[in-house]
Parts: C-alpha cells; structure tokens; sequence
C-alpha cells in the first residue's frame, strides 16, 4: 500500500536547518494516491486527499485513522484548515466548498470555483485562495463569496501550489510559471 512518511524536525522545530529528516511515522492511505495533505492548525491531526474521493483525518502523535469525510463527488485535491480547527476548504473537480471536521457536512460553497488543484488560506484566516488548473480566485472564508477586490490577474497554466506571503498582502502561485 502506498504510505506518506513524515520527517522529524528534530529538537528545534524554530530552526528549518536543525531538521533531523529521519523517519518518524507512515500512515497507510491502503493503495490509494495522495494528493495534498494539511497539518490542522494546532498540530494534532494531518488531513490527507486523494484519489479515492475521501479526505482522510489523522491523529499525528497516534499515527492512526480519526475519521474519514466522504460525499465528494470525484477525487479531492487541494485542502486546507480554517484556523478554527473547525472546517476544512477542500477541492475536488467539481470546485471548492468549506467542510465541517466534527460531523463532515458541506457547511458553504465556494461559488464560482471549478475544479480544485489547490488552496492557500491567508494568515489571518479571512481568505482562501483557489486554482482551478487556469485561473486563481480568492474567496471570503466566512461568506464563500469571490472578493472582487482582490482579483489575481494573468493565468497560471496547470496552476499546482499557492502560498500567501506572511503579510498577506502577496499571493505566489506555481505552475508551469510561478507569478
């Protein structure tokens, strides 16, 4: 089965460069690809999509299974967490839409996205940024609705990743470019 294997940061997490890069822990996805995975805010649960149209939540100190999310209708691609631990904006080829963890209901679409291949939630936990593979769209987190305001010009082709810049006030998107 295929298996992600995480790697341990060592003794000063603060300190990228003190990073050990030892294997810690596998977590058996039993034959089914992995396409993004996020750690939960607090660190205590990884949450995985994939393939198999689920997105799996994982007890990161235990190494086991907590839940799985199902009702999406094909393959789950980009996630991220709100910073309340409390949703998951989660992709799927069909768009993005904002998931409760405690019980799995779709809580709010994001309306106007398409299919999903990343999402990049801002600092301050009011934005989500989406790619639908072409063009990046940033969404209320709270309402699900396209922030006019702040368009992102100029396509990215195959647009994969996303990362808001610590201020918030920048988006890099990479693809086959990266703006």
């Amino acid at each position: 089965p295929y298996t992600e294997g995480i790697a341990d940061e060592g003794t000063k997490p603060e300190t990228p460069t003190s990073w050990t890069g030892q294997y810690v822990r596998g977590f058996s996805n039993r034959g089914s690809y992995v396409y993004r995975l996020a750690f939960s805010p607090d660190g205590t649960t990884l949450a995985t999509t994939g393939e198999d149209s689920t997105v799996k939540l994982w007890d990161w100190h235990e190494g086991t299974l907590i839940k799985q999310i199902t009702g999406f209708p094909r393959q789950t691609t980009g996630i991220a967490w709100t910073l309340d631990n409390r949703g998951l904006i989660v992709g799927t080829d069909r768009g993005y839409a904002i998931w409760g963890v405690s019980d799995g209901v779709k809580l709010n679409d994001l309306t106007g996205s398409n299919s999903g291949h990343f999402a990049a939630l801002s600092h301050d936990g009011e934005f989500v940024a989406v790619n639908d593979g072409q063009i990046t769209k940033i969404f209320e987190v709270t309402t699900g609705r396209i922030d006019q305001s702040r368009n992102c010009s100029g396509p990215i082709r195959n647009g994969r990743w996303g990362a808001f810049s610590p201020s918030d006030r920048y988006l890099a998107v990479a693809g086959d470019t990266l703006r």
